[in-house]
């Protein structure tokens, strides 16, 4: 026990400086040399590689994502324009079909009240046809009526 107090009470130092320092540095430098050359290098390329090419996906994706933008808004202003074609043309054909309505109306109105002239002045000719084969008639019904009326009477 006493050696270890010894040795406990003597100090050690931490790091020994002798020639073994050099040789320690020597490969410590070789050490860096190599893992720079084989390690480190070759994984900044490829990691600078793989940021160039996550960079120029992402314009591609943006230019892509812009013209679908762009040709979205074309599609609507296209919609747009053939909604407002399409009820500009449904109102067109609308007031045709109105206007032929109301033709057809006027013509049909024209025939009826054409057909119901001729057909009352063909019944006033048909009247005043009976009247005339009925005139020379009346008297003799009249004569004939009074007659019966008056000798009913007695």
């Amino acid at each position: 026990m006493a050696i270890l107090l010894a040795a406990a009470s003597e100090e050690v130092p931490l790091i020994d400086l002798d020639g073994t320092i050099v040789i320690q540095l020597a490969l410590f430098l070789v050490l860096v040399f190599l893992l720079n050359r084989l390690l480190y290098r070759p994984y900044l390329r490829l990691q600078e590689q793989r940021d160039r090419a996550i960079d120029g996906r992402l314009r591609e994706a943006e230019r892509l994502e812009q013209e679908a933008r762009a040709r979205l808004a074309e599609l609507e202003a296209r919609l747009a324009e053939a909604k407002l074609s399409g009820a500009e043309e449904r109102a067109r054909v609308r007031a045709e079909g109105a206007e032929r309505e109301r033709e057809i109306v006027e013509v049909a109105r024209r025939e009826s009240a054409q057909r119901l002239a001729v057909a009352k002045e063909e019944l006033a000719q048909a009247a005043a046809e009976a009247r005339e084969r009925l005139a020379p008639e009346v008297d003799a019904l009249a004569r004939a009526i009074t007659g019966r009326i008056i000798g009913g009477a007695n």
